[in-house]
């Protein structure tokens, strides 16, 4: 039967009338995978860290990677969408995901910042456009009645793919290669992407108001989400808490995938302003406990949140059908958003909490003309004020452990009688951007003699007690440090907690009474 196109509104309930062939379905959710695989592990990660020995502690060289990476992904988006024809899809998704892998292969072979930028535009520009394919593509080829679904495995199973240990912790080189197979092998599914209807939705959520409130939430999810993920992967006593450890990877890539399910069943029984609202809830809460309590929950309330978003995020412009409406979620939400977000963590290495304010309110404005969007609003509300009185709970115990006067003093006669200052320093250098923000508000180390340190094999300890206030991960990363940190040159001190010894947990007052804020 010959196929002609053309472009028509959907029922007023918006929602397609054709099922959707099983080879589509697969097809779809796989690129998906491969699409968000490719974000992850390359564009937001191995990226950044091929870039680190050419552009050393010079931040505007770094900034000037980013911006040529979000710059290509707002060109490429444009272009796709003023581009795009919905009867040479399959192809322009097949050389899209082809323009991925060349991106990540440049990025392998350059040795110089030009190079650099040259491959971080050509892999923004080349996923700029496949988001926007992919995204306007999945209504005509798989319907309505199963997209949430669809999405919500793919992009489940590129978060778990993504936490694999032997991926998380492979090389940057290894992960960009990776990435590139990764992406050029989806290509093959593009035959199976055929169009079977090429409606779009009639919907109010994507009238002119309808879209802008939307580009609104998923702004401040994405600025949200873009500034965590940077501070903690920047952040050494942070990542240890989130992504260190098989059990705590397989953890956090189980929670990916479990919550972007639930989220694409929600999505597919008309479920859909409450799943941002409880995104930004957890993502906050992630952030709260991160911060203050150093909990092993935060990470998975990390996770849920983003697996939550980050289905939404494909679904709202998928479900529309229009390719403008979605170069404009991604380039001012999806690129947008993550340079603020990146640009936010390089200058304060840190979320503010005035920041998780004002994206609440804002959030909670943007899905106001809803009436049930209320109570998902309220339920916001509750949700981060009960992590704010967790993190107050913990901080009063970590509070409660500096006062140990006398503990922490003989810590710090351990610290220096097995030579932890050989290791370790207890400086934060004023030039680096992040560690001056990490040193406001912090005491000097007192005592003599003073323990400033002079070398860095290990991390530096002077905010150690603010960044990881968890006394037992101090334990077991004292008793055996590879059980912890897999590959460090740390020797155990398991001798100094011998029964009857108070050497082992006198250190580890001491290491938690280093961070103290002033006190008035």
């Amino acid at each position: 039967m010959k196929y002609v196109a053309q472009v028509r509104p959907g029922p007023k309930s918006g929602v397609t009338e054709f099922t959707p062939e099983k080879s589509a379905l697969i097809a779809a959710g796989a690129v998906i995978a491969a699409t968000y695989f490719y974000f992850l592990i390359y564009a937001e990660f191995a990226l950044l860290e091929l870039a680190k020995p050419v552009v050393g502690d010079e931040a505007w060289r770094l900034r000037g990677l980013m911006f040529a990476l979000g710059a290509g992904g707002l060109i490429g988006s444009i272009w796709a969408a003023k581009r795009f024809n919905v009867l040479s899809l399959q192809a322009r998704l097949s050389w899209s995901l082809r323009g991925c892998a060349v991106g990540a292969a440049l990025a392998l072979g350059s040795q110089n910042w030009a190079l650099l930028l040259v491959s971080a535009l050509v892999s923004g520009g080349a996923l700029g456009a496949l988001t926007v394919n992919l995204a306007t593509s999945l209504r005509p080829v798989i319907g309505t009645s199963k997209l949430g679904w669809v999405i919500g495995w793919g992009t489940g199973l590129a978060y778990l793919l993504c936490n694999v240990p032997w991926v998380f912790e492979a090389s940057p080189r290894l992960q960009t290669i990776m990435a590139a197979v990764v992406a050029a092998s989806a290509s093959v599914f593009s035959p199976f992407l055929a169009p079977q209807e090429p409606s779009v939705s009639p919907e109010r959520e994507y009238a002119p108001s309808g879209l802008l409130r939307w580009v609104g939430v998923l702004l401040m999810l994405v600025w949200l989400d873009s500034a965590a993920f940077f501070v903690i992967q920047h952040e050494a006593g942070l990542k240890e808490q989130t992504w260190v450890g098989a059990a705590q990877l397989w953890g956090n890539g189980v929670v990916h995938l479990g919550l972007a399910l639930l989220a694409g069943r929600l999505l597919d029984r008309g479920v859909r302003v409450a799943l941002p609202v409880v995104a930004f809830a957890l993502l906050a809460a992630g952030c709260l406990l991160l911060g203050d309590g150093g909990s092993g929950l935060a990470a998975w309330f990390y996770a849920a949140g983003v697996s939550l978003y980050s289905v939404v995020l494909v679904y709202y412009p998928a479900r529309g059908g229009r390719a403008w409406q979605a170069a404009v979620v991604y380039g001012l939400a999806g690129w947008v958003g993550s340079a603020l977000g990146i640009g936010m963590a390089q200058d304060l290495a840190r979320v503010p909490g005035a920041f998780l304010v004002v994206a609440g309110v804002v959030i909670a404005v943007m899905v106001g003309w809803r009436w049930k969007a209320l109570r998902a609003a309220a339920m916001v509300a509750v949700i981060v004020v009960g992590m704010g009185v967790v993190g107050a709970e913990v901080r009063a115990e970590v509070i409660g452990d500096k006062e140990k006067e006398v503990a922490v003093a003989l810590g710090r006669e351990v610290y220096i009688a097995e030579g932890c200052i050989h290791c370790h320093s207890q400086y934060l250098r004023p030039s680096v951007p992040a560690e001056r923000a990490e040193a406001a508000g912090l005491t000097v180390e007192p005592g003599e003699p003073p323990l400033f340190g002079n070398r860095r094999q290990g991390p530096d300890l002077m905010a150690i007690g603010r960044r990881l206030p968890s006394a037992d991960w101090h334990r077991e990363h004292l008793r055996d440090p590879r059980k912890v940190r897999p590959g460090s040159r740390m020797p155990a001190y398991a001798y100094l907690f011998a029964e009857g010894d108070e050497r082992g947990p006198a250190l580890v007052a001491y290491l938690m009474s280093l961070g103290s804020p002033v006190t008035p």
